[in-house]
């Protein structure tokens, strides 16, 4: 019996926008600079001028960054010794830490719950840009918003929504693959939207927001070596500390560079050697809103890995396949996807929780076994499942470049072949959770509630519930702060 299941949601005018690039990038050309367009926008912009798909997505945001981070305070790694620090160092009681409790400053508030963010690889993203917008300024606006309190919901939807189109139209207008030259592009370029986030909170004016997106420079960092090992999970903890630090430091009056994004030795020409699209960047900059191309991830793994994993879910649940019956399981994907394919031997047999997170062949194993994939398939004592492993040596990846595509994640074409001789096979290309696939906000709320069960700290359950309504209705809540303190 043969399927194939090719179909794919009416795109519309929600498509992500696919810029034709120029041969004329902002390097080079003597142009005011970037970071005074943002800034101004920064300044202008007011809640009336957010669209409503957008406010949503931030109040989707919000609830989903603040699940996956409580979930890493026992399931990743290095979150529970930032906190330590953070408290050893004591200073003046600010902002909450998430969980863990106490209050402190606020950028080392931001730092510890930025750290956790990411940690599992379970928060939000932009698919074109591949980032990670949530992870990336939130943590700083919500340290913030308590250390200037009380910050009303509206203005935090429009300093989060900012902070959120920034960091994905930088990612967005990069030309270059996201480690090519050895960066690390989250906590790199997460660091200007934060500090510009935070300088919308704390009110700057256009001059000193401007200076807090330059300094920001100060703090851009994450060489590509971070991918490997538990450091990797923990970048945007620095990225959202700079963030505050840079727009103190402007509102303090002091002063920045005057091309600290597009200057000869500025940003784009020293990380990425100029190779970026500045109409990508500036284009319809407060009137196209990104954040209406925020995607939510349904599991805890890498974002490449997640079509094969949906395609493996449709096979195995429609057809009633069994672990057993399965001869073989081949997955076709775009060269894009080399890096979780190979070499093979390891992706079939991960040794630590990050790889198994970005195995193709691994994950897909997950999803036959287990129909689902859940949090729990991701603990260390869990990678090492004899029936997992069995399969994910059955599992055959195929690389073709006819399935790459210029943005976002690559799609997976799954055919699993049965001991009887029968083959199944459909394609997903918009994984769920994809904007154009979205979650909706039932799918959220039982994610952040999956999430809040692996809290190193029992929360009580009527907090729980009373964040997820004030996240529903963060446009009417008075005190956003009133948020971190019931999970701390």
């Amino acid at each position: 019996m043969d399927s194939m299941d090719k179909d794919k949601p009416e795109v519309g005018e929600k498509k992500f926008p696919d810029h034709s690039l120029t041969e004329t990038a902002g390097a080079g050309k003597h142009i005011e600079d970037s970071s005074f367009a943002f800034a101004r926008h920064f300044v202008e912009t007011g809640y009336g001028n957010i669209p409503g798909d957008v406010v949503e997505a931030v109040k989707k945001s919000v609830l989903d960054t603040l699940g996956v981070s409580i979930a890493a305070t026992t399931l990743g790694q290095g979150g529970r010794a930032l906190a330590e620090i953070a408290k050893e160092g004591g200073g003046k009681e600010e902002s909450t830490l998430l969980v863990f409790g106490g209050k402190v400053p606020a950028w080392m508030a931001a730092f510890v719950n930025g750290g956790l963010a990411h940690s599992l690889d379970y928060d939000d993203l932009h698919h074109e840009g591949i980032c990670h917008p949530g992870g990336a300024v939130l943590p700083a606006a919500l340290a913030v918003a308590e250390r200037v309190g009380p910050v009303h919901g509206r203005d935090f939807i429009t300093a989060a929504a900012l902070g959120q189109d920034m960091v994905m139209r930088m990612t967005a207008a990069l030309r270059t693959h996201m480690l090519l030259y050895n960066w690390m592009r989250f906590p790199v370029i997460a660091v200007f939207a934060a500090a510009a986030t935070s300088g919308k909170l704390l009110g700057l004016d256009q001059e000193k927001m401007q200076a807090a997106i330059s300094a920001g420079l100060c703090y851009s960092a994450g060489a590509g070596e971070l991918l490997r090992g538990e450091l990797r999970g923990l970048y945007d903890g620095w990225a959202n500390k700079g963030g505050i630090f840079a727009a103190l430091m402007a509102q303090k009056g002091i002063t920045g560079t005057q091309e600290p994004l597009e200057g000869q030795m500025g940003f784009f020409n020293v990380y990425y050697r100029g190779e970026y699209d500045r109409d990508v960047l500036l284009a319809d900059l407060g009137k196209k809103y990104y954040g209406s191309y925020l995607g939510f991830k349904p599991w805890s793994s890498c974002s490449v890995t997640q079509p094969s994993i949906d395609a493996t879910l449709k096979l195995v649940t429609e057809h009633d396949l069994k672990p057993e019956d399965i001869e073989e399981m081949t997955v076709t994907v775009g060269t894009q996807a080399r890096f979780n394919c190979e070499p093979l031997e390891y992706v079939r047999k991960p040794k630590t929780v990050m790889d198994a997170k970005f195995s193709v062949p691994y994950t897909m194993a997950i999803a036959a076994v287990r129909r689902k994939v859940t949090l729990a398939d991701f603990m260390l004592e869990n990678i090492n499942d004899p029936v997992i492993l069995a399969l994910a040596q059955r599992v055959v990846p195929v690389l073709t470049s006819e399935l790459n595509v210029q943005r976002g994640t690559p799609p997976a074409v799954v055919e699993i072949k049965t001991k009887d001789g029968k083959k199944y096979t459909t394609r997903t290309d918009y994984v769920f959770g994809h904007y154009l696939n979205p979650m909706p906000w039932e799918a959220i709320i039982e994610k952040f509630r999956d999430c809040v069960s692996y809290s190193a700290i029992p929360l009580p359950g009527k907090n729980i519930a009373q964040v997820i309504e004030m996240a529903q209705n963060l446009e009417q809540v008075s005190d956003v702060g009133a948020i971190m303190r019931l999970l701390g």
